[in-house]
Formats: C-alpha cells, sequence, structure tokens
C-alpha cells in the first residue's frame, strides 16, 4: 500500500506509484467474516502499467506516450513555473519540438492528491504547420515572380508609349535648332 493515503483506499480509484512504477489501485469496502460478528475490510486491486500496457495505451492513442515518475526536478526540467501551476490544476501542456513534431505534457494528479505522473507524450506530428510553411513559399514567389514581370511590362510601355515619342522629339527639336543653309527666298521657307 502506497504511504501517505490520508483515511486509506477504501471507495478510492486512482493512478500511483510504487518503486517508480506507475499502478493503478482500486479500493473497495468488503464485509467477511461470520454473520453474528461481521469484520469490515478493503479489497485492494492493482494493476500495473508495464512497458507492455503503456505500449497498448501508446497504439490505441497513436501516439509515444510514457509516464515519468514526478519529481519537481522533472518538473522543472519540462515546465516553466507558469506551466506547472496550470499543469497541476489539470492542463494539457504542448511544446513544439522541432518543425514537424508536438510534446504535449501533463502531471497526473495520483490516488494520494498529489502528483505523481509527468505525461510525456512525443512524436505527435504537425502536418498544417508544414503545409502552412510550404504555402507562405509557394505565396512567396508568385509574388516575387509577379513582381518582376510587373517590372518588366511597366518598362516595356514606358518605351514604347514613353520615352521613345519623347526621344523622337527631342531629336526633332534638336535638328530644328541646328545652324544651317538658309533658303535665298522668303517663299522657299
Amino acid at each position: 500500500m502506497p504511504e501517505a493515503i490520508p483515511g486509506g483506499i477504501s471507495g478510492r480509484r486512482g493512478i500511483s506509484s510504487i518503486n517508480g512504477d506507475p499502478v493503478i489501485l482500486a479500493g473497495y469496502p468488503i464485509i467477511y467474516g461470520n454473520q453474528s460478528n461481521p469484520s469490515k475490510g478493503t479489497l485492494v486491486m492493482a494493476r500495473l502499467l508495464d512497458a507492455g500496457r503503456l505500449g497498448d495505451l501508446d497504439q490505441m492513442l497513436q501516439l509515444d506516450a510514457s509516464l515519468i515518475p514526478y519529481t519537481p526536478k522533472t518538473d522543472s526540467m519540462s515546465l516553466s513555473a507558469e506551466e506547472s501551476g496550470s499543469a497541476k490544476k489539470g492542463a494539457i501542456i504542448v511544446h513544439a519540438s522541432g518543425e514537424d513534431q508536438l510534446d504535449g505534457l501533463a502531471i497526473i494528479i495520483g490516488i494520494e492528491n498529489t502528483p505523481t505522473f509527468l505525461l510525456l507524450r512525443i512524436d505527435a506530428t504537425r502536418p498544417m504547420y508544414q503545409q502552412v510553411k510550404s504555402s507562405i513559399a509557394i505565396v512567396g514567389g508568385a509574388i516575387l515572380f509577379l513582381s518582376i514581370v510587373f517590372v518588366l511590362a511597366v518598362q516595356i510601355l514606358l518605351q514604347g508609349f514613353i520615352l521613345a515619342p519623347l526621344s523622337e522629339l527631342d531629336r526633332g527639336m534638336k535638328s530644328i535648332g541646328e545652324p544651317g543653309p538658309f533658303p535665298s527666298h522668303p517663299g522657299d521657307r
């Protein structure tokens, strides 16, 4: 029986740690002995969550999950003080672990009403993140391509419709202003 369970385990169910291993405990009140002088007791059922059972949970959840015995040191390595407070109240804390993975952390409060385990789930892929990232790259490339096409089109249109006629006009005005032979008769002008 784990220590520090006030009032015993009768009528209670929950998870605990025995020698660092996760155990599911349930206590059932029973009456035993003869009918004239019955005695009351508690039938305690324990189920060890060994690696095989945790593997079954992993398969059902389709995630890699592992139970780590809770210590304040384990908590401080994984969670900030604010996150730890939230996790002790039942929140699941999610951290990005690389570009395509998430880690979910939750503190499991045991049958003793104290933090018992830190549930660590790994390898939850982030397909949306990868899709958004590739979409941003595609949109960025499209904007760059369209910008280059726009600049070239504006350059061609400016050259053809504005700069070329102004150049011709400039050449014509320069030719008018050049000194040259004057006609000898006033009507030849």
